[in-house]
């Protein structure tokens, strides 16, 4: 058992990420970085690692394995390591040739050398120059303090002439900013490989467009032609991305003091290349929706900016595939050649509105959801180039409806019942059913009508849904006025889940899962500190995007992976 433990260790300090390399290159000028991976210092690694146990639900497993490495090594630990400084894995090209190395920060490699070599016998040599030879399990690898304080890991001793003197500097700051991250350079990857790569990874795009499409073969031909035309689109503009890439980063790190963890995705484009064009007005995004984020929602999330449009043929194409699939269903659903024209005309008005809208590129659009214990309230809006269009069709809609259900649409739908800043208020409202399945529930969550609230202005069109709907739209609205249009990033998101939780507990006991209860418990843990937040940034030619999980997010993944873990263990014995 011990024999076993000492080897995984060194095998994890040695010879983690090392892998079939060939040589680096017959001259160190012409090496261009393809990839670097990071991984922080022996002491933040264990440091994560003991956060994470914690949650868990078991003992601090990073001082665990500190504990036992002392115990194996007669209270030695790591000697000759360097336990702050980061690891890493280089792999470059010149060209012609794949190679890299692995290094790792040492204080003094021949004592961590020596007890890898009385933890490992026979495996380790000691050539000239300070090479250590290791015979791994499936090939050698060679080691080799080529620059002070780093140590080398190499397949071929020749590449030791062309290792970088400070790899770390070749990090760029990832082990600073990151506890484990991988950086791809695919600019550096030459043109006839970079082609081959980007043509294969076209047919595997092909092929899943392909089977989107089929497994619509049965949806009438003019949503088939909608569906060509979007996809062309998006394989167009994955394509020029893709070829437009210089540099794509992701990486991990993990707050210990604030038991949160944040995982970033980064894409930084070619100088001058077309993506790097479209994405320079990125830092420059405002929106006109900013109110619509409420404070004390569930869920929340906005989209502002550009989207590359589509060209005017495909959009033409798209329009008319629209208007035919609508036209079809009004013939079918019209009792009469009026009835039949003024649907066409509601459909014309609706098209119209979404291509002028299409057309402009332009995005800004955000939501709310917000669940209290007596009240459930949505409220959403989004940028459209002809408001009062729209709003001119919405009114022959409800025009036409009346013709046919004029109690009903008296009752329940008032347009026009009032203006703020310049949005007309229009509100539908419906009793609930008595025959609804959950009545109770339904009148609790939004009164003993359902009322329905939209809002048009010139550029705008706005929803709000539930028991405060006009309350809190008219809200949203003045302090989206109010906070002006200011700068913003380009998307982000919010969700609550120890809210959720907490609501949860108000569902009838029966009702409720034991899987559910032990969640419920792993956010009382949290103390509130349980959200998921995502947001798009600009960068310089580029976006980042960022995914932050706070504790109780944490807690529930480090719970279910231990449970699926024992389950597995179990299931073998």
């Amino acid at each position: 058992m011990r024999k076993l433990l000492v080897s995984a260790v060194v095998a994890a300090l040695l010879l983690a990420a090392v892998g079939p390399l060939a040589a680096w290159a017959e001259d160190a000028k012409d090496v261009k970085i393809l990839a670097a991976v990071s991984i922080g210092g022996v002491d933040r690694i264990l440091a994560d690692v003991g956060v994470i146990s914690e949650m868990a639900g078991k003992k601090d497993a990073g001082k665990m394995v500190e504990a036992m490495l002392k115990l194996f090594t007669q209270g030695k630990g790591l000697v000759g390591l360097d336990r702050e400084r980061p690891w890493g894995v280089l792999i470059g090209t010149d060209g012609d040739e794949v190679g890299g190395c692995a290094f790792v920060p040492v204080t003094d490699l021949k004592k961590l050398m020596v007890l890898a070599g009385k933890l490992s016998k026979d495996k380790i040599k000691v050539l000239d120059d300070g090479i250590y030879e290791i015979d791994g399990r499936h090939k050698k690898v060679y080691v080799q303090e080529t620059h002070q304080g780093w140590a080398f890991i190499v397949d071929d001793p020749g590449i030791f002439e062309y290792v970088p003197a400070d790899p770390a500097a070749e990090m760029a700051g990832l082990d600073q900013k990151y506890d484990v991250a991988v950086r791809l350079f695919p600019g550096n990857v030459p043109a006839e490989h970079r082609e081959k790569i980007l043509a294969e990874m076209r047919k595997h795009v092909e092929k899943q467009i392909a089977r989107h499409e089929a497994r619509g073969k049965h949806d009438d031909e003019h949503l088939q032609a909608i569906r060509k035309i979007i996809g062309r689109k998006m394989l167009q503009d994955w394509q020029q991305v893709a070829h437009d890439v210089e540099e794509i980063t992701l990486g991990w790190t993990l707050d210990e003091d604030a038991a949160n963890g944040a995982l970033e995705a980064s894409m930084i484009a070619r100088k001058g290349s077309p993506t790097a064009k479209f994405l320079a007005g990125a830092d420059k995004v405002r929106t006109a929706f900013g109110g619509l984020q409420l404070p004390d929602a569930v869920f929340s999330a906005r989209c502002s900016g550009a989207h590359p449009p589509l060209n005017d043929n495909d959009l033409d194409a798209v329009i008319d595939a629209m208007r035919a699939r609508a036209y079809a269903k009004v013939e079918r659903k019209a009792e009469s050649s009026k009835e039949k024209e003024v649907g066409r005309q509601i459909v014309d008005g609706f098209l119209d509105v979404f291509k002028s809208t299409a057309a402009t590129g332009k995005i800004d659009a955000a939501v709310s959801l917000r669940l209290d214990k007596d009240a459930v309230t949505y409220v959403a809006g989004r940028y459209v180039a002809d408001g009062p269009k729209l709003e001119a069709t919405i009114k022959d809609l409800v025009a036409a409806v009346r013709k046919k259900h004029p109690k009903c649409v008296g009752k329940a739908v008032k347009l026009g019942t009032k203006k703020v800043r310049d949005v007309n208020f229009h509100v539908a409202s419906f009793p609930i059913p008595e025959k609804c399945p959950r009545h109770d529930d339904m009148v609790e969550a939004v009164g003993e009508r359902f009322t329905l609230v939209l809002g048009i202005g010139d550029e705008a069109v706005y929803v709000a849904a539930g028991r405060d709907a006009t309350k809190t739209l008219k809200k949203a609205i003045g302090a989206s006025k109010k906070a002006g249009r200011s700068p913003v990033p380009p998307a982000n998101f919010m969700l609550d889940l120890g809210e959720l939780a907490e609501l949860a507990t108000h569902c009838p006991k029966e009702k409720v899962s034991a899987t559910a209860e032990k969640v419920l418990e792993i956010f009382k843990v949290a103390k509130g500190n349980d959200q998921i937040r995502g947001e798009l940034l600009p960068i310089e030619r580029g976006l980042k995007y960022r995914l932050e999980l706070d504790e109780g997010l944490l807690r529930v993944m480090a719970a279910a992976h231990r449970h699926h873990h024992q389950h597995h263990h179990h299931k073998d014995k």
